[in-house]
């Protein structure tokens, strides 16, 4: 019988909670992820641009912004440079991995890479093995041999080594266990370790949770076990973790634990059982056909597959309802609006209403940031209000974490944005506003436009006031945004604090005279931008000044433009050094 749909009066709210939250929380109807998205060229250049610069750290980041994208097309050559940079990166004992963190950009961005990794598997195996490396870049390597399908079986037993090693990092193994079950038939030898592993109580809970869920991604090979996880299901004394685990793991099995299907069912049934555990019960049994229906009679009947049915379809007006209503549970609201996230096109007709939850300070912050994830996602339909999420992501009295979600939803809408790049810009220059909220811009930005010289001044002076957490961001951002031009890459080898090393000490005529002319292109726009004005009257005199430069006379029109500029700006002392200059020719 087709489900119901009734308005939500107070006294249905407790179960009705269990029953959304569990529902909304499902894998299926979560919100949508922004989808990777074919970079443009001058995007993949500044990525290029900045795995030159002179900080480890800023070229790390590049491998971070790559994982962002869908690189099926990407020339091979590129891709087979990124691969190698990003190995070099990883093995260069000058760089301190003192943790994951990263080595996880780099790996992210690697996995991303597909063939043009598989010639470097070796060396990733070798971090694996190797126990001078950090125990989470080693896990991180781990899980990058899982994105190699048959170039990673060489190394099986270097895998099956560390799950064995009860001394091993907790982490390490959790990802050594998890990559094992990837690598298909080869792994068999050793589901038995695995599902020993998810027996034995003396294991830490991480691992035994991840050994189970790597036996419910082995198929058959590992039906022998199910009883075995059954039990761990059943046992209430076990950590929550490793049961909700070890409940996905039955519901991936699928016919081989349908004659358990009861005892998966009876977990709804406990008393004060975890939430995580109920939605991996439901998944499970989600799972399992029609023998499992009987038990899903209280869940609603748009669990169905992986979609959601036609009838939640036309209810999105009490959806919108539910979330605006703040007499209704936090959690209930929360879930509808996840639910509004999933259901694509069927939500544009109501984009005002979303647009007016982002903007009603009344209704919960969560519920108004996972309003502005679903904007961006209504395509043209959100045209007419980009200007009303720009204001939000403007508006001092908001939330900095809402003014940052206004600001992705702006990046993940692209080239709809591009009316608004001078706005972004106005924010990204304003140092009044907090610098979380100017780097989200920024990042932003980087999704919508390249920046020629007279905008990109704007992004690289927040690199002088940036603390060291985002100063490599600003560094990076600046390359992105310069998308990799000679313009760009000139002005960074220079100015924005650059690595002392890598400044260029020497340079012929011509060299001299691109320099100048970069400069001259940013003095007028800097005006306003003090630090990177005075960085840039520094570098200006240092140029010039250099001796091995054989000045000529047709040189003496940029030199006096120069020369005037730094005097009007208050620069004499720069500006004495050029009219040297000017008198010896």
């Amino acid at each position: 019988m087709p489900h119901k749909h009734c308005k939500f009066h107070r006294f249905l709210l407790f179960p009705l909670t269990f029953i959304l939250v569990i529902s909304f929380s499902l894998p299926w109807v979560n919100a949508k992820e922004p989808e990777q998205i074919k970079p443009q060229d001058w995007q993949i250049n500044g990525i290029v641009a900045a795995l030159n610069d002179g900080y480890p750290e800023v070229q790390i980041l590049g491998f971070r912004e790559i994982a962002e994208y869908q690189l099926k097309d990407l020339d091979k050559q590129k891709a087979d440079n990124f691969a190698k940079k990003a190995i070099n990166l990883l093995l260069d004992k000058n760089i301190d991995f003192d943790n994951s963190d990263p080595s996880y950009d780099i790996f992210i961005g690697l996995n991303n890479l597909g063939d043009a990794v598989k010639p470097y598997t070796k060396d990733i195996a070798d971090i694996l093995k190797d126990k001078s490396f950090h125990p989470g870049v080693r896990a991180n390597a781990a899980s990058a041999l899982s994105y190699l399908g048959d170039a990673a079986k060489p190394y099986i037993k270097d895998i099956a080594d560390i799950i064995k090693d009860k001394n091993a990092d907790s982490n390490l193994r959790s990802r050594a266990v998890y990559t094992l079950s990837e690598l298909g038939d080869v792994a068999q030898p050793y589901i038995k370790d695995i599902a020993d592993i998810l027996k034995d109580k003396t294991v830490n809970n991480e691992v035994r949770a991840s050994a189970a869920s790597a036996l419910g991604n082995s198929g058959d090979t590992a039906k022998p076990y199910i009883k075995d996880i059954v039990d761990i299901l059943k046992d209430k004394t076990a950590n929550n973790e490793i049961r909700f685990s070890a409940a996905s793991a039955l519901g991936n099995l699928g016919d081989a634990a349908k004659p358990y299907i009861r005892d998966i069912a009876d977990i709804l049934k406990e008393k004060n059982v975890d939430n995580n555990l109920r939605i991996n019960a439901v998944y499970a049994l989600s799972k399992l056909g029609d023998t499992a229906k009987p038990y899903l009679s209280d869940i609603p009947d748009f669990i169905e597959d992986d979609n959601i049915n036609s009838n939640t379809r036309t209810n999105i007006p009490e959806v919108l309802g539910i979330i605006k209503d703040r007499n209704i549970d936090y959690q209930i609201r929360m879930s509808a609006a996840y639910k509004l996230g999933k259901l694509g096109d069927a939500v544009k007709p109501y984009v005002k209403d979303i647009v007016d939850i982002i903007k009603d300070k009344n209704i919960d912050l969560d519920i108004r940031r996972s309003a502005a994830d679903i904007f961006w996602q209504l395509g043209d339909a959100a045209t007419p209000y980009i200007k009303d999420i720009l204001d939000i992501g403007k508006d001092k009295t908001e939330d900095i974490n809402l003014n940052s979600s206004a600001a992705t939803a702006l990046g993940n809408l692209g080239k709809l944005a591009k009316p608004y790049v001078q706005d972004i810009l106005n924010v990204i220059k304003d140092r009044s506003f907090h610098s979380h909220v100017r780097s989200s811009f920024a990042i932003a930005l980087g999704k919508i436009e390249q920046l020629q010289v007279n905008n990109l001044v704007v992004v690289l002076d927040n690199i002088y006031y940036a603390g060291e957490s985002e100063f490599h961001q600003w560094r990076f951002l600046s390359y992105l945004l310069g998308g990799g031009s000679d313009d760009s890459k000139t002005l960074l080898k220079w100015v924005g604090l650059p690595k002392p090393k890598s400044m260029p000490t020497k340079l012929n005529r011509d060299e001299a005279i691109k320099t100048l002319e970069v400069f001259t292109k940013a003095w007028q726009p800097s005006q306003d931008l003090e630090r990177l004005r005075e960085d840039l009257a520094e570098k200006i005199s240092i140029v010039v000044s250099q001796k091995q430069v054989n000045w000529q006379p047709q040189d003496i029109l940029l030199l006096e433009k120069l020369k005037n500029n730094l005097n009007k700006a208050g620069y004499g002392n720069k500006a004495c050094g050029i009219e040297s200059t000017i008198n010896s020719l």
